[in-house]
Parts: C-alpha cells; sequence; structure tokens
C-alpha cells in the first residue's frame, strides 16, 4: 500500500521577519579615566523586539575602520576598558533583532581618554555643611560626572555615625546618623572607580538639648558653648561664617511683630516623628512650633489654630497702642518677654483685654493652654529648680482709671 501525505489545503506559509530595528539614536561617548570611555544611547524599536545591539569602535582622530567590539542584550549603556591614554577612539551602534535583522548605525561618537594617572570623573556632595543634634538622622547626596560604569560612591566619616545604605549611585541619597557624641564630623563620598576622587561635607553635632531661655541660661551670658556647626577649631573660630557658607537657609511667616527671643528644643516628639523645634511668640499672643530644619518651612503647631487653644480667653484680644496710649511698641502689644521652657513645659507672658488683666499662660507640649495668674511680663523669664519667676511692671501703661503704677515679682512652682 502506498501512503502519501501532505500539506492540507487551505495551510498558509510561515511569515518571515523581514523587518529591521530601528536605528540607535543619541549615542554618546565619555571618557571616564585613562583607560575608560563609557557609551549611552537611545532605544531602537521594532516589529517583532529588540533582541540586542553591537558596537563597533575605530582608534584615531578621524578614523573610518570601525570593528565590532562587543554586544548587549538590551542594554542601552556600554563601557569600553583597557584602552590608551591619551588617545582618540570614535564608536557607532546597530540594533538586531530576533530574526537576525540589523539596524542602521547611529550616529558616530568619539571621545578622547586622559593622560595616564587619573580620570575624568568628579564627585559633589549636598549639603555641604549643616548642624545636627546627636544621633539625628540627614539625608546626603553625592552627584558624579564621567561616572561611566555608574558604579557610584562609598561613604565614610571621620568622627563615627553610620550611613544606610553605605554605597549609593550618583543622585541617589543616602541617610547618615549622628554620632552620640558631640564635635565636627567629616562626610566623604569616595568615588569606587576612582578612589582619588571624592567630596566632602563638613557636620557639626551638638549635645545642646535647648536654647530654653533669654540669651541661652540663666545666666544670661548670650553664649552657645556646645556650637560646632560654626567653628572649625579653638584656634581659628567662625571661619566659615561668610557670605558663600552662611546665610538664611528659609523663612516662616508669623501673625505680627516679634520681640520676645526664639527659642529652641532638640528632639521634640510630634505627630509620631522626632523634631528639632523653634518656638516663636508674637504680640498677637500666638505662640508658634516651627521645624528648625525643614525648607521650606513647616509649622508643627500654633496657638489658635488646627484645634490648638488659643492663649487668649474667649472676649479678649490683644492691647494695641493706641489702648495704652504708649508708643512705645506699636502697634500691638503681645508677648513681649522672652518665654521659658521647662524641657516639657513652656511658659509665655502675654498682654491682652480683660477689665485691664494681663495674662500669664502655661502650654502644654500639644500646644493647649490654660490662664494661670495676672502679670505684665517684659523682662525674659527665669527657670530654676522647677520653678518660673518673672518680674512684671505696667511700663508705659494707663488703665482706664488711673492708678499707682505697680510692679509684680512672680513664682509659678511646677508640680508633678
Amino acid at each position: 500500500m502506498l501512503a502519501l501525505q501532505g500539506c492540507a489545503s487551505g495551510s498558509s506559509t510561515p511569515t518571515v521577519d523581514a523587518t529591521p530595528p530601528t536605528a540607535p539614536s543619541s549615542l554618546v561617548a565619555t571618557a571616564s579615566s585613562s583607560t575608560q570611555i563609557g557609551l549611552t544611547w537611545s532605544a531602537s524599536t521594532d516589529n517583532v523586539g529588540v533582541a540586542g545591539y553591537r558596537v563597533e569602535r575605530c582608534t584615531g582622530a578621524s578614523c573610518t575602520s570601525f570593528t565590532q567590539i562587543g554586544t548587549t542584550t538590551g542594554a542601552t549603556t556600554f563601557s569600553d576598558s583597557g584602552l590608551t591614554a591619551s588617545t582618540s577612539y570614535s564608536y557607532r551602534v546597530r540594533a538586531t533583532d530576533a530574526a537576525g535583522n540589523l539596524s542602521v548605525f547611529s550616529n558616530t561618537s568619539s571621545a578622547t581618554t586622559s593622560s595616564s594617572g587619573g580620570s575624568n570623573i568628579n564627585v559633589s556632595i549636598s549639603p555641604k555643611r549643616g548642624g545636627l543634634t546627636v544621633t539625628q538622622t540627614h539625608s546626603f547626596t553625592a552627584t558624579l560626572t564621567n561616572d561611566t560604569a555608574n558604579q557610584g560612591v562609598t561613604w565614610s566619616s571621620n568622627a563615627g555615625g553610620s550611613f544606610f545604605p553605605t554605597t549609593s549611585t550618583s543622585g541617589n541619597a543616602v541617610t547618615f546618623t549622628a554620632p552620640a557624641s558631640a564635635g565636627v564630623v567629616v562626610i566623604t563620598a569616595t568615588s569606587v572607580a576612582d578612589g582619588s576622587k571624592a567630596a566632602l561635607a563638613t557636620i557639626g553635632v551638638t549635645d545642646l538639648s535647648a536654647v530654653s531661655t533669654y540669651l541661652n541660661s540663666n545666666f544670661r551670658q548670650g553664649a552657645n558653648l556646645q556650637e560646632n556647626a560654626l567653628t572649625n577649631s579653638p584656634a581659628t573660630p567662625l571661619t566659615n561664617v561668610n557670605s558663600t557658607n552662611f546665610g538664611k537657609l528659609f523663612s516662616c511667616s508669623v501673625d505680627a511683630a516679634i520681640y520676645a527671643q526664639p527659642l529652641w528644643v532638640a528632639n521634640v516628639s510630634i505627630g509620631g516623628a522626632k523634631h528639632n523645634v523653634v518656638y516663636v511668640a508674637t504680640q498677637h499672643d500666638t505662640v508658634y512650633a516651627f521645624d528648625a530644619d525643614a525648607s521650606p518651612c513647616s509649622t508643627l503647631w500654633q496657638t489658635g489654630a488646627n484645634s490648638v487653644n488659643s492663649l487668649l480667653p474667649s472676649g479678649q484680644t490683644w492691647v494695641t497702642s493706641g489702648d495704652v496710649a504708649c508708643a512705645d511698641l506699636q502697634p500691638d502689644i503681645g508677648i513681649v518677654g522672652t518665654p521659658v521652657i521647662d524641657l516639657g513645659t513652656k511658659y509665655s507672658g502675654d498682654r491682652s483685654w480683660n477689665e485691664h488683666d494681663i495674662c500669664g499662660h502655661k502650654i502644654e507640649d500639644h500646644g493647649r493652654s490654660r490662664h494661670v495668674s495676672p502679670t505684665v511680663a517684659r523682662a525674659g523669664y527665669h527657670h530654676r529648680q522647677r520653678k518660673i519667676i518673672w518680674a512684671a511692671g505696667n511700663f508705659c501703661f494707663r488703665a482706664r482709671k488711673r492708678k499707682r503704677k505697680r510692679g509684680w515679682h512672680v513664682e509659678i512652682r511646677s508640680v508633678g
């Protein structure tokens, strides 16, 4: 018996892919050292799919004889190493698909390796300087140019602390945790590809817990002896305070003039996170808590807003200079004396109208307040042995009915 087999009627011939990919574009060659050049280009497209790229090179200025030196599988970067110093190289790239179709060549790009003994890699770091409290965290970013293999940097410091992660590529931040002891810390980002290229940042780490009273202490000397960010060494104080390295970082808006000295507390827990906080009191009897490190300005809370109680009881407002016929403070008179902080409880004295009562307040951490005693406080508050002491008087102040001028010496004892 003879049996015959063949194609059934109506069957079709398999389609052959004869369409090549589009040409790669925007090829750029960059020399990163005396022996290495990196290539980048824009991807090709294909009706089925691009399988890879073939890289060709020729040597010498104005060369025309190209030879294939490598391939990639989908990647649009290539690193050519083992080159000769001070030599010009030209490159071109073409794409291929699974059927073996080849695109036309990309543009030609050339680069010249550097002289022997160095690289063209540059490293910069941001921020370059700053201040942290002990164990505070902060982000640092290294940016590299001519790092053709994208190897990035390794991070280190000269005085402790830790980094996470310990390496990073260009533009990707790491988190630095300051050491547990105060001092000046130099942070270094070192190129992985060329260990001779690095960038430095200088950070002052302080163990100061707070600026909690007028002129920084009960001695009113106005000195911060735990300042490390603004001086590099006792022998060369304040060498980094100049128009290039020192200046305004950001500003915060308030509702009235400020006469009281702003205060500062480290590592305050607000909203489930730790913040260094600047406390500011205004002539509208408002107290603000600003994040000391956030730019742009971040208001953590303020009295009389966002469910935080006002310092002024219902029916009261601040005093105006017209109310008291006094031009000493204009146009409004509220919290004049610098508050004091008991590292957990804030105290302030504000001036407000309610049959001429002038009110002092205790401010809890969450911003709520309660009326505690009458006073007219202009001098800075004093904190000693869990007692708050202030002197008060009706300076340039006339009540609705003329009375003798009075002064007070008031003491509040903290209980609990």
